[in-house]
Formats: structure tokens, sequence, C-alpha cells
């Protein structure tokens, strides 16, 4: 009876100091990986860490007096940043969630930069936000809150925020946040998406997003997910072998240029958002060919052809995917008697 019950709390201490590890292990990967610390710092917080564990404790990020992990092997937007830059963001992001948790309002002034890497105000206004949340999208950290009698979410990034306070009446009392009517509104984390809002609003833009129908490749919704997550719907709308049509509900005017960039790989199937990719390749190439025309000194007529075929009778189509019409890599010919 006595060896079982020491052998029950051997293994009680055994499992209760792996979870301990797992836990470390996991908030040591978290410090090494970010971008918002310098090497210094780094250093300084896992020696801490590891300082609270056994003398057995062993991770291949430190080996006890020195980062293993190489710092230079993280880009981000904050890996070049002067310490006092990254330390005021900190504390950007302390007093908004501070603001969040209390539901206060902030005011801030919202910034650009400029060619030699300064950053200045947009303007001299003085924003005021009630915000509800933080939220990170492509390593930008975004503040999402209401403004005072607008029933429109605005989300602001947070490195771009300066003079963030919070706001206080002439006693010194936080300022509680303004409450506003609309559907959707994002008070509660409980109802709220996070995910589904960023996915709404593609590279975080401000235009309603609407229902968009994209056909893509059945081995190629890595793309959609890396920047849908899983707020997309594969149809049932028929489609060439190997090709599916998906809804997804997002900015309209951001998915024009999303579109261009995966131009191979992807395919808007909604008329209005073609015609729009078909104004901006024109626009595009009428602008590159005026400035191959400048540079080169070229001062006579250029005639450019971009090998698509524009079908009345098919509203202009395929035009610009004229080569994957009929599929990819599909001869000529049967392109030809897919539009004929």
């Amino acid at each position: 009876m006595i060896n079982k019950a020491i052998n029950q709390y051997v293994n009680k201490v055994y499992n209760e100091l792996n979870e301990i590890n797992t836990t470390l292990d996991k908030m040591i990967q978290l410090i090494c990986f970010s971008d918002m610390f310098a090497t210094e710092e780094k250093e300084k917080l896992i020696k801490k860490l590891t300082q609270t564990t056994s003398v057995y404790y062993k991770t291949p990020f430190w080996d006890g007096n020195n980062l293993k992990f190489n710092p230079g092997g993280i880009h981000g937007r904050f890996t070049s940043r002067r310490i006092q830059d990254k330390t005021l963001f900190a504390e950007q992001l302390k007093t908004i969630q501070e603001a969040i948790n209390n539901l206060g309002q902030i005011r801030f002034k919202f910034n650009c930069y400029t060619a030699d890497h300064t950053m200045i105000p947009k303007t001299d206004y003085t924003h005021v936000l009630s915000p509800y949340h933080l939220v990170v999208y492509h390593d930008n950290y975004y503040c999402i809150g209401l403004k005072e009698d607008d029933k429109r979410v605005w989300h602001y990034r947070v490195d771009l925020m300066s003079d963030v306070e919070i706001v206080r009446d002439e006693e010194g009392k936080m300022v509680i946040a303004q409450v506003c009517a609309f559907e959707g509104l994002p008070i509660s984390n409980a109802c709220w998406d996070p995910e589904k809002y960023m996915s709404e609003h593609l590279n975080m833009a401000y235009d309603s997003p609407k229902d968009i129908r994209i056909k893509i490749k059945n081995t190629d919704y890595t793309i959609l997910h890396d920047w849908f997550g899983n707020h997309y719907e594969k149809t049932t709308e028929a489609c060439e072998e190997g090709y599916d049509v998906v809804l997804v509900k997002t900015s309209p005017s951001m998915i024009v240029h999303w579109a261009m960039q995966y131009g191979t790989n992807v395919e808007i199937m909604d008329e209005e958002i073609r015609a729009k990719i078909r104004d901006e390749i024109k626009e595009l190439e009428s602008d590159n060919t005026l400035v191959i025309c400048n540079k080169n000194n070229i001062n006579e007529i250029i005639i450019t052809d971009d090998a698509g075929l524009c079908v009345d009778s098919l509203n202009g189509e395929p035009g610009v995917y004229s080569a994957r019409y009929a599929g990819d890599h599909a001869p000529q010919e049967v392109v030809l008697n897919t539009t004929s």
C-alpha cells in the first residue's frame, strides 16, 4: 500500500512538472519568435523564466547563459525598431487594453511615414474612439471600435497611432465608451468573431463586404485559408474537372487586387468584379506603357496585344482569362471551340 501511494505521488509530481515544462516551452518559443523584443530583452526574459524551474529543465533555445535562437531569423515590422519605439508601442497596447477592459474611451493622433522614415501626424485632428477589440492582421496590430453618433465600425493600425491616452472628465474619471445601435455591434467577445471580421475586411479595407464567387483549383485551397481562414464555403456550382467555385464574403475593392496577385491560381466569377479587374489591368497597361516610353524617349506609336479573346456574345469574355478559359494548358483549338 505504501509503495502504491508513493508511486501515485511520484506520477502526480512528474505529470505536474511535465505540464509546467510544456507551458514554459511555449512561453520561451513565443518570446524567441516575437519581433516586439530586442535581443537583450529576450535574453533577460528567458533567463528569468528558466530560473523559476528545476536545474533539469532543458530547452534548445537557451543554453543557460545565452540565447541559441538567432534573432536575425525574424523579419517583422518591429525587428529594426529602436528599443524605445518598441517600449512605446507596448505601452500604447496596454493603454488601449485598459480602456477596453473598463469600457472607456481613448484619444490619439493618427500618423503616416515620410520618405526619410519619420512618422508624422496625417492631420492635426485628434481621434476619439471607444475601443472594443485588439486584433493582429498579417503582422499589423489593429484597434477596433466605435465613434460617437457613427454606426460604422472603425479600425486603426496601432503602430500608426501616437499620443494614446484614456479620455477622462474634469474629475479625472474615465469617460464611458459610446454604444451605437447598428447590426453586428462588436461589444462582447462571446458573440463577436474577430477572424470573421478580418476575412470580411480584406487588407483591413473599409468598404462593405459582399458575397463573391471565386473559381479555384481544388489543390489551391491553402491560398484561401491564408487570407480568409475558415470563412469560405465550397458551392455546388458546376465547374470543370479539378476546379471548385467557392463563396467568400469580403471587400469588393480589395478582392480586385487580391485576384490580380493570384491571377494564375484564382478566377473571380462575379461580372461586376471582373469588370473592375479588366479596368485595373487596362489602366496598369496604359500607365506602364507610358512610363516605358518616357524613360526610353520613345515618341513613336506603339501597338500592344494581350492575346486575349473578347467575344461580344459572351459579354467580352474570356478577355484576360483566355489562356485558362478551357482549362489549364488547353490547346488553342480547344479554347476556340469553347468560345465559339
